[in-house]
């Protein structure tokens, strides 16, 4: 679905490669299609493997050669790792270690499917309705709040920075605001001689955290004032 304000991070191209992928992607993204055609019955085995192995090449498949059929297989298939990873998470008794490997199976996948050639806006906005869907968010928000398993916490972090970009940045300013903010201020913090504490990868979720929680909303609330002026006029 279209959201106010949400192309303004994308550049010409992309926005122009988007719209030729309009008739094709739009009956493919519905959400309601999605989740009626997603695997519920997924093995834990099948998705460890898809998560543990970086089994996610089925996102890379080139526009020029994707048919309706193709793209539909590749968005239901990454939708029903991530909804089936959230339900294992909900239901399995697993250790930290174990989950923080299948987040870290999922920022992959998620950096893959924004990466989709020229349907990856529309893929990385599916996958994050997902994630909210089946109740993800709550999940990365307590993860981020209450353990101290660092490279768990590190995951949840990063996995939730991927999904910002949609409705969900408006779940987590109302649920965890504080904790996901100081988590990312954490991440930039520097020394007492000045130098990073963390590395690049904590840094650029930290940035990318703020960046989207405050700069891109800011961004969208200006153009949509903009848009309203022009429209009154």
């Amino acid at each position: 679905a279209a959201r106010g304000g949400a192309l303004t991070h994308m550049g010409a191209a992309q926005i122009g490669a988007l719209s030729n992928w309009q008739s094709l992607a739009s009956p493919i993204f519905d959400m309601k299609r999605i989740m009626s055609m997603m695997n519920t019955s997924m093995s834990l085995e099948d998705v460890e493997k898809s998560l543990t192995k970086n089994d996610f090449e089925f996102l890379s498949l080139p526009s020029t050669q994707a048919t309706t059929k193709q793209v539909e297989s590749a968005v239901v298939k990454a939708a029903s790792v991530m909804a089936k990873t959230v339900e294992n998470m909900k239901n399995l008794d697993k250790n930290e270690d174990y989950w923080s490997k299948q987040l870290s199976g999922l920022n992959d996948m998620m950096a893959k499917a924004w990466q989709c050639p020229s349907h990856g806006y529309e893929m990385g906005n599916a996958l994050c309705d997902i994630l909210s869907n089946s109740g993800g968010l709550d999940i990365l928000i307590d993860n981020i709040t209450n353990t101290n398993h660092e490279k768990l916490k590190f995951n949840s972090a990063k996995l939730l920075q991927h999904c910002l970009e949609t409705e969900n940045r408006g779940y987590v300013v109302e649920k965890g605001l504080g904790k996901v903010v100081g988590l990312a201020k954490h991440y930039l913090q520097l020394d007492n001689e000045g130098k990073k504490v963390y590395d690049e990868s904590h840094i650029r979720v930290g940035t990318g955290i703020l960046e989207h929680l405050f700069i891109k909303a800011l961004l969208n609330e200006i153009v949509w004032a903009l848009n309203f002026l022009l429209e009154i006029k």
